[in-house]
């Protein structure tokens, strides 16, 4: 039997791989939350209910009450275009997260105007956003460059690499990026922001060496 209605939600690679709040300023925990509520909004008509036992339930979140209210605090914090209703969680930008596809217009999902999603409509309550001139931003992922066998980076993430490191330094750390995923067969999200963390982690061993 053929699907009539077809709903998916746009995680942007972006977000994985170039979003420092994604990637930086959410715990593993808040990140996993953050993207089972984008799919929520999805099946909810960006109205997710304020009922912290029913999210928990939907999304299987196994910690305490007041560890998920911190996590979607913090959640809004970080993207403030989720937003805190007075009876739903929705994200402000949802028609550039969201489509729909259906054979049957009579199950299309309408707003409280008639209107079916896709018009600029932003919050749940059906307020327009005439300030929404931006829903058809294309979003770019840039080009990256082969480095040896397995590092890939874009060319301003190897300039700044060489900037950080010079460009024997950034040579070396590509060189060992390089032999570690050809060994290990590792995959990462981002080549550049593996070889920045493994700096960090070498800081430490750095100092010790240069005081002795």
């Amino acid at each position: 039997m053929p699907y009539t209605n077809i709903v998916f939600i746009k995680l942007f690679l972006s977000l994985f791989e170039e979003d420092d709040r994604f990637l930086y300023q959410l715990n593993e925990s808040q990140q996993l939350l953050y993207i089972k509520l984008l799919y929520m909004a999805g099946s909810t008509q960006n109205k997710i209910t304020k009922n912290l036992r029913f999210i928990a339930h939907k999304v299987n979140y196994h910690h305490e009450d007041t560890c998920m209210v911190a996590d979607i605090k913090r959640i809004i914090e970080i993207f403030p275009k989720f937003k805190e209703g007075n009876e739903f969680y929705y994200f402000e930008n949802f028609n550039e997260l969201h489509n729909w596809f259906t054979t049957d217009k009579s199950k299309m999902w309408k707003t409280k105007e008639g209107k079916p999603y896709g018009s600029p409509i932003g919050s749940p309550n059906g307020s327009v956003k005439n300030k929404n001139k931006n829903k058809n931003k294309i979003y770019n992922t840039p080009l990256k460059n082969k480095f040896l066998d397995f590092v890939l980076l874009a060319p301003e993430e190897h300039t700044k690499l060489v900037v950080q490191f010079g460009e024997q330094g950034a040579n070396d750390r590509i060189g060992r990026l390089n032999d570690y995923i050809g060994s290990k067969g590792a995959k990462y999200a981002s080549h550049y922001h593996t070889i920045l963390n493994w700096a960090r982690k070498d800081q430490p061993t750095e100092k010790i060496n240069r005081k002795l």
